[in-house]
This record gives C-alpha cells, structure tokens and sequence, in this order.
C-alpha cells in the first residue's frame, strides 16, 4: 500500500513515559553486532516510535525501548531476511505489531513481502504503520488459511506464532500454496518436533535446521527451521545452503554454554589377590589333589584323572 504523505520523521502524540529508549537504534544494533544502512536504520526507528505509539492503546509489544528491539526483533528479522532469497514472495504469518513483516519489507525490498493477522484492530494498527512508510506491503485481516486459499507463497515467516503440532495441522491442507515454512524457534524445538512425529505430522515433510544463534542480551537460544514437502527437498537445500552462506553476525554467534563439571570417576574394582591354596581339605584333611590349569591335559592325552584299578575292558570271547 502506497500513499503520497512524507515519511514522518516522529509520530504526533508519542508517549515518553514508559519507553525509555536508550540513544537510538542505530547504537543498540551496534552494541549486537548488527550493520545496517543508515536511510534503513532511519525508517526501522520511525517504525519503532509508531508502534511504541499504538503500544499505548494496543498490547502490541513487550519490547518498547531499542535496545531490547534490537536484540529481539531485529536479530530474528534479519535470521529470517538471510534465509530468503530475492524475488519470493512472502508471508508473516500472524504479524502481531508487524514483526518480522514490517522490517523485512524495509531491509529486503527486493522481496514481496505481505502480512496477515486475524485480530482486526492489530491488522488495522500495522497497516497504518505500513502507510505511513510508504511500504508496498499489504496488510491481510484475516488468517493465514484463509490467505493461501486464494493465493500461493514461496515462503512463510512463523515467530512466536504456535508450537509445531499446531502450524501443521493448520496448513496441513495447504501445502500445494506454500513454498516452504520458516519457523522460529526457541530451545524446546526439539519437543515439539517430537510431539509433531507422534502425530504423524512429518511422514510427507522434510525438516531442516538452517541455522542457530544466542540472543546477544539473555544468550537464549534460537533455531531457525525450514519445514517443506519431502518431494521438494533439493530446491529446500539449496536455499538451506545460501541461508548458512549469508548469516548475519548475530546469526553466527554461538551460545556461551557453561561447563559440565567433571564426572565422578567410579573407584576401579580390581579382584582381591588369593593367596597359595591349602594343601588339605578344610572339612575332610585330606590332602587335596593336585589340579591343572584349565586347557592343559596330563601326558598321554586325556584326562588326568586315573580310571580305578578293577576296571577292565570287556571281551567278546
């Protein structure tokens, strides 16, 4: 959606209180290791300050100063944006205030980026903002099966939206419109994923992690999955590959894991040495007889003990 009004440099009616921003976004993005273009930055921060706006009248956001956007939205917007190639087109699913869709169309205008939440004041509030940025970025009220029932998509973008059991029931009937879901993930992905192959989610699926990285503020680990049609596996990879290939700094971090303690070593078991054996019997005295080692036969072959003396061998007479 295009309009001809200026691209506002503040918002009218901005509250202060509350939001606290530290210097500006352009820092906070430092502070995590981010590089961005300044005219990029500039249009990412009016996009805070108008979603900081509509915060005060929707429940938008929990992230209203620019450090804690920076290392949250903005980290995981450009995990998405590497993981996507130029030209697809693409759908946040449930867009929430308009992360990841609002930044994506701002750093990525080289992709066709579209939004979709069913909550009608949330989906009115982010196509204001997108207005007001003169973003070619449509704004769909509605869910994103209704979406994909008219339309098809390369990939869809999936951030705090539900666990995986839920999105595949979801689009289990859409596959032939999507392209490929991103999902992302904290550490519990692996008990979703788990939960979803119960169900039998993934018999005609291909899971793939592209790639992991630590939230540079809490270290809390984020995954990035790519989930599409085991049939479409090769063109999965090859996107897969150029995602790795072009992960941005913060994508690339590893998580600071604390050491293991030493495990205790178990104390070794070693057989208690036995002394000579008796010459004689404990119970009978009698002297023992004396044995040989296990394998070793007396000379002459045989066995070493002897036959008694009245045995003799029958004859035929």
């Amino acid at each position: 959606m295009e309009t001809s009004s200026p691209l506002p440099s503040e918002p009218h009616g901005l509250p202060t209180a509350g939001l606290a921003p530290s210097g500006t976004l352009a820092e906070a993005a430092a502070r995590c290791g981010l590089s961005l273009p300044a005219e990029q930055l500039e249009r990412i921060e009016c996009y805070c300050r108008m979603l900081w706006e509509w915060n005060s009248r929707l429940n938008l956001t929990r992230h209203t100063d620019f450090d804690k956007f920076a290392s949250r939205d903005l980290v995981d917007t450009l995990a998405f944006s590497q993981a996507l190639v130029s030209g697809e087109r693409v759908l946040d699913v449930g867009t929430g205030g308009g992360v990841p869709g609002v930044v994506l169309a701002i750093v990525r205008p080289d992709l066709r980026v579209e939004m979709c939440e069913s909550i009608g004041k949330k989906a009115r509030a982010v196509a204001d903002m997108v207005a007001r940025l003169r973003l070619a970025a449509p704004v769909h009220h509605a869910r994103a099966e209704a979406v994909l029932a008219d339309s098809r998509f390369d990939s869809l973008v999936v951030r705090a939206v539900a666990p995986l059991k839920t999105l595949l029931e979801w689009f289990r009937p859409h596959w032939p419109k999507i392209g490929r879901l991103l999902v992302l993930k904290g550490p519990s992905w692996v008990e979703e994923r788990g939960e979803a192959r119960h169900y039998g989610l993934f018999r005609t699926l291909a899971l793939r992690k592209i790639h992991e990285y630590a939230n540079p503020a809490t270290q809390a680990l984020s995954v990035l999955l790519s989930i599409t049609a085991a049939d479409r596996g090769k063109e999965a990879k090859v996107k897969d590959k150029h995602a790795k290939e072009n992960a941005p700094p913060a994508a690339r971090q590893k998580p600071k894991t604390q050491q293991k303690p030493a495990a205790r070593q178990k104390p070794s078991r070693r057989p208690t040495p036995r002394g000579p054996r008796p010459a004689t019997d404990a119970r009978s005295g009698k002297p023992r007889s004396k044995q040989l080692p296990r394998g070793k036969q007396p000379p002459g072959g045989g066995s070493h003990r002897k036959k008694p003396s009245g045995d003799k061998p029958l004859t035929n007479e």
